[in-house]
C-alpha cells in the first residue's frame, strides 16, 4: 500500500513537468496552439508564460485581421495568471510589459506603455545584472520614440535613452534574438551612421544560430531589412521594418474593446 501511495505520489509530481517539457517543445518546433493548450494544463507560472508568449506570436504575427487583438489579450491574461501563481516570476513580468505596450499602442492610449515601463524599470532594480531587462525597456524606448513626437513627450521616452539601454543590455550579456532584432530596427530609423552599424548587425543577424521557429521566422524577415538596408532608401527600410514588427498587419484590430484597466496588477 506503501509503495502505491509512493508510485501515486511521484507521478502527481510529475505530471506537470511532463506538461511544462511538451509546451517547451510545442514552442520550440512553432505549434504554438499546443504550446498555449498544454502550457495552460499545467497550470504553472512556466507553462502559462509559454501560453502567453505563443499568443503574442499568433497575434502578433500570424494573424492578420482583428482577432489579433483577441490573442493579444489572451496573452495579457495567460501572463496575468502566471504572476498569480507566482509574483515574481521574471519571465511573465517581462512579457507582461511586453503586452501591454502592444495593448496601448492598438488602442492609442497612454495608461498601458506607462504600466508597462513601471514594470521594467522595476525589474531593472529587482535584475541588475539581466541583459534583457535593459533590452526590454531600450525597445520600449525605440519603439515609443518611433511612434511620434506626442508619444514621447507624453511617455518621456528618447531615442538617446534606447542606445544607452541597449548599450547596457550589451555590456551585462547576450540579449535573445527578438531584443537584438529590436536593437537592429532601432538602429535602422537612426542616422547615416546608425544605419551602417545597422547594416552589420544585419548582416551578423542572419547568420546567428537560432534556437526556436520564432527565431527563425524573424531571421527570415530580417533579411528583407537588410536587403532595404543595402539599397539604402527610407522608404524601403520603413517598411522592412513594419514588416519585421510585431502586430503590424492586423486590420481594423482597434476596433476591439481594451483590455479592463482593473484586471491589470499593481506594480
Amino acid at each position: 500500500m506503501k509503495k502505491t501511495f509512493l508510485v501515486f505520489l511521484l507521478f502527481c509530481t510529475a505530471v506537470p513537468q511532463v506538461f511544462a517539457d511538451a509546451a517547451k517543445q510545442a514552442f520550440v518546433t512553432g505549434d504554438y496552439s499546443t504550446a498555449i493548450e498544454t502550457g495552460r494544463h499545467e497550470n504553472s507560472a512556466e507553462g502559462l508564460t509559454i501560453a502567453c508568449r505563443s499568443n503574442l506570436i499568433i497575434g502578433g504575427f500570424l494573424t492578420k485581421d482583428k482577432s489579433a487583438a483577441n490573442y493579444l489579450h489572451a496573452a495579457i491574461k495567460d501572463c496575468i495568471q502566471a504572476l498569480e501563481l507566482e509574483s515574481d516570476y521574471f519571465d511573465a513580468q517581462i512579457s507582461l510589459a511586453i503586452a501591454l505596450s502592444f495593448e496601448g499602442k492598438r488602442i492609442k492610449s497612454l495608461h498601458y506603455p506607462k504600466v508597462a515601463r513601471q514594470m521594467l524599470e522595476k525589474l531593472i532594480q529587482t535584475h541588475p545584472e539581466n541583459a534583457q531587462t535593459y533590452g526590454a525597456l531600450a525597445a520600449w524606448h525605440s519603439q515609443v520614440s518611433a511612434a511620434g513626437f506626442f508619444a514621447r513627450l507624453a511617455l518621456r521616452a528618447s531615442r538617446d535613452q534606447a542606445a544607452q539601454l541597449f548599450q547596457e543590455a550589451r555590456k551585462q550579456g547576450v540579449i535573445d534574438f527578438p531584443l537584438t532584432l529590436e536593437h537592429l530596427k532601432f538602429l535602422a530609423q537612426g542616422s547615416n551612421s546608425d544605419r551602417q552599424e545597422a547594416l552589420k548587425l544585419a548582416e551578423a543577424l542572419i547568420k546567428y544560430p537560432t534556437d526556436t521557429a520564432f527565431d527563425r521566422l524573424l531571421q527570415k524577415r530580417s533579411e528583407l531589412l537588410l536587403s532595404a538596408l543595402n539599397v539604402g532608401k527610407k522608404r524601403d527600410i520603413k517598411k522592412a521594418i513594419q514588416h519585421a514588427s510585431a502586430f503590424n498587419e492586423a486590420v481594423d484590430w482597434d476596433d476591439v474593446d481594451a483590455f479592463p484597466k482593473e484586471e491589470i496588477p499593481k506594480n
